[in-house]
């Protein structure tokens, strides 16, 4: 039976095999979608935070300048140690922030957000000139990007801070921690993923009961048809008319293919039924017995036939009762002949 629905089983194999590449494809295709989405998002933050972080410190120290190698307000005082600027900038902009000092070849932090391991601000250290940013800024440019910080990846932004003869006295940073947008990404990725399969599984689930109402429909009633129908079949082979199908077993398709084998055995059983009781009536000598059904085809002409046999047979019986009683009269009549003759 299963062979008869090979057909169906494989279209169900098939489509759970293709529902399931495609939820891969495409969480695969949201990760990806899913980091440049985040990435340009914190790129504008990053640039946004650049700019404002300007007006911050342009509202805490003024104009900043070099002042025998120190970077200093428009008052002249050093900038260094105060850090109202740099924590505002990073508690209202979700950014860590540092101002740098140009130092020969190398840019050093004066002040900044960021902290070293033991806890400490990472006032003193370097920019390096191995910085994913060094050349860019070199150039007098800014820079947006990723780069490595104190041994961690950052998206960042830096800018040049320059004198009034336009000239590069430090630097402006502000960045985001990559592990920051990472879980961001992994958050957003694992959220689709989830509802992804989450789909995947109802669709599964679906096909699946699919599957069973399919075979519910039509598998296991067309085996439990087909056992009943044998059985109805063997019945017939020994003459039996009286097995039908159970129509209360069965729904639908099926209900009306058993209904439909039932009739056609009764259409056979009932004129068979009132042929043999007819039988039964002429073997009992009762030659007025006869087919009044109502049939249609090869039925019509063997009842037809049987009632023309019935009055052919009752007409030779009526015939030769006739014949006898002619026979018996005239015997009858030699016999008082005969007598009379012999008592001369």
């Amino acid at each position: 039976m299963l062979n008869k629905y090979k057909k169906e089983i494989v279209l169900c194999i098939v489509i759970l095999i293709i529902s399931a590449s495609v939820v891969l494809y495409f969480v695969h295709d949201m990760k990806s979608s899913s980091e440049k989405m985040v990435n340009d998002i914190f790129s504008d933050h990053v640039v946004s935070s650049l700019n404002a972080s300007k007006l911050y410190l342009e509202k805490e120290f003024g104009e900043i300048r070099l002042e025998k190698d120190k970077l200093v307000d428009n008052q002249g005082q050093d900038i260094a140690g105060r850090y109202t600027a740099i924590d505002k900038i990073q508690n209202e902009l979700s950014v860590v922030a540092t101002v740098f000092i140009k130092n020969n070849s190398d840019f050093v932090r004066v002040i900044t957000s960021i902290k070293k391991a033991d806890g400490d601000r990472a006032v003193g250290t370097n920019l390096g000139t191995n910085s994913a940013a060094y050349p860019t800024v070199m150039k007098g440019e800014r820079y947006i990007g990723e780069a490595k910080i104190l041994g961690k990846q950052y998206l960042t932004g830096y800018t040049p801070l320059k004198n009034a003869q336009n000239e590069m006295i430090g630097l402006l940073f502000v960045g985001i921690p990559k592990e920051k947008v990472g879980a961001i990404i992994l958050d957003n990725t694992q959220s689709f993923q989830n509802k992804m399969f989450g789909f995947l599984f109802l669709g599964i689930i679906s096909i699946i009961i699919g599957f069973i109402v399919f075979v519910r429909k039509n598998i296991l009633p067309a085996e439990e048809f087909n056992f009943h129908l044998q059985e109805i079949y063997k019945q017939i082979s020994q003459g039996d008319f009286s097995k039908k199908f159970d129509l209360a077993l069965f729904k639908g398709r099926w209900h009306k293919a058993a209904e439909g084998i039932n009739y056609f055995i009764e259409s056979v059983h009932i004129p068979l039924m009132e042929v043999s009781s007819v039988l039964n009536k002429v073997a009992q000598n009762n030659l007025k017995s006869k087919c009044d059904g109502e049939y249609c085809g090869e039925f019509f002409l063997l009842k037809e036939s049987l009632n023309k046999s019935i009055l052919s047979l009752s007409d030779i019986l009526t015939s030769m009762t006739q014949s006898i009683d002619q026979v018996n009269n005239h015997s009858k009549e030699l016999a008082v002949t005969s007598q009379g003759i012999a008592q001369g």
